[in-house]
């Protein structure tokens, strides 16, 4: 007698147990709810797209058949989308001990991304033509705060009043942190105005929100929401157009800008890397995408260190004479032409 036919309800509850049994373990760490929607959508759609195809959705039983299927049939869209979606799934089998994860330490097929092309910055140009094309005060901030302060878009939507200090930002970092983002010049002045844009639009509500990317509704019976990923993306896209930009803006492509100016500014990489609040250093290093140009001047600028301490070196009494005559034996004469520490830098070579 063969094995009983796994039906489509008993399977679909089955999947849908399994995948709560994940997130509670989550939620109660503190995932927030939209990111553990996504988790249970996207591990819902493959598990079932397992069962569909006749493949095991039991946990525990899954196989390396039922994963090469997935990475070959249904894994195969955006090398970052594709990431987050099988990340998810092997955290997944991970939690319900199945040991076919020490088989896969990373994906299979996985586009490990080591530069990101040169359509992903702003030129300087550009970047200032963004950050004048600004027409209110809550534009200018989200300009401010992402081409300034390098803030990401899920930094800004989530940080408010209580997270603004003197001469700092608390936004929301990995593992639920916060992490404290220092000011620029004109970063009291951008908020400054922002409040009392924001007092505006909250003028007559009662107990209004604290966020800082607020708009208003209506006249009569006002009300007020907060600025949404779409909204946020489609404020990125006006700004870009009145600055007589065409192509395509995005938000990291103004932390991106934000990151490689720093680097141009003379700022060491462990200060960028600092600002990004990046935990590698590989990671920074690619944000920066570095091009001729930079490792030109990078180059014209060590030259001129170069030729200065040349210079000073020849300046303490080492002259090219001294050189050959050293060549000839006699480096005790020079020795004793030079100061000090000029002796004491021979001496040590």
């Amino acid at each position: 007698m063969g094995e009983p036919i796994l039906t489509a309800e008993y399977a679909d509850r089955s999947i849908k147990e399994n995948i709560n049994k994940f997130l509670v373990p989550l939620q109660r760490a503190g995932l927030k709810q939209l990111t553990l929607d996504n988790y249970r959508e996207s591990l819902y759609r493959d598990l079932w797209y397992l069962y569909s195809s006749g493949y095991n959705t039991t946990p525990s039983k899954i196989s390396s058949v039922e994963i090469d299927h997935l990475i070959s049939k249904r894994w195969v869209g955006a090398p970052k989308y594709n990431h987050n979606r099988r990340s998810v799934f092997f955290r997944f089998l991970e939690y319900h001990e199945n040991n076919i994860v020490k088989e896969y330490p990373t994906p299979r097929n996985l586009c490990v991304r080591s530069t990101i092309g040169p359509d992903k910055w702003m030129s300087d140009d550009e970047a200032i033509a963004m950050y004048l094309a600004c027409e209110s005060p809550l534009e200018k901030w989200v300009i401010h705060a992402e081409l300034k302060l390098a803030l990401r878009r899920f930094d800004m939507t989530n940080v408010t009043r209580d997270d603004v200090y003197f001469g700092y930002i608390d936004v929301l970092g990995k593992g639920n942190k916060k992490e404290p983002v220092a000011f620029v010049s004109d970063t009291r002045q951008v908020l400054e105005d922002l409040y009392v844009y924001l007092d505006e639009v909250t003028a007559g509500i009662e107990n209004p929100p604290r966020d800082l990317l607020l708009y208003r509704v209506g006249s009569y019976h006002a009300r007020v929401g907060v600025l949404q990923k779409t909204a946020l993306d489609n404020m990125i896209k006006r700004i870009a157009k009145r600055a007589g930009i065409e192509r395509s803006v995005s938000h990291h492509m103004l932390r991106r800008t934000c990151a490689r100016m720093w680097k141009r500014s003379g700022a060491p990489i462990d200060d960028i890397q600092m600002m990004l609040r990046h935990s590698s250093r590989e990671t920074t290093m690619i944000y920066l995408g570095l091009t001729v140009d930079d490792k030109s001047t990078s180059a014209m600028r060590f030259d001129d260190y170069f030729n200065q301490q040349k210079a000073n070196f020849r300046r303490k009494g080492f002259s090219q004479e001294d050189a050959i005559a050293s060549k000839s034996g006699g480096l005790g004469e020079i020795l004793s032409r030079l100061p000090h520490t000029g002796k004491q830098l021979l001496m040590c070579c």
